[in-house]
């Protein structure tokens, strides 16, 4: 069973704080947070960190959160550029959003 400090965290307790939300309100951030226990708030989101944690993340070991924020930068950008996609027709994300604006425009 999971602590309470760990389901608080599963409902995004740390992002809805406000001084967060006054941090993100100065930065002009628009902070995206859905409702409560639905499984469909943020898919795309957590399927994208789940496949990070387990193919980047897991695998690592970081020394400090400098080497953390360069690591997450090359995966983000490894993941959009050269990671192939099943569900993408074998092709990158980006190559894929290229392909479809190409047909959208052709038509």
């Amino acid at each position: 069973m999971r602590s309470a400090r760990t389901k608080a965290l599963d409902l995004g307790s740390q992002l809805s704080d406000h001084k967060v939300k006054e941090l993100c309100d100065k930065a002009k951030i628009i902070r995206s947070m859905g409702e409560t226990g639905s499984c469909f708030d943020h898919a795309t989101a957590e399927t994208f960190w789940s496949i990070f944690k387990n193919e980047y993340f897991y695998r690592h070991v970081f020394s400090n959160m400098e080497e953390l924020r360069t690591g997450i930068e090359w995966y983000v950008n490894w993941y959009n550029t050269t990671r192939r996609c099943e569900k993408n027709k074998n092709t990158s994300p980006i190559d894929f959003a290229q392909a479809l604006q190409e047909v959208a425009r052709a038509a």
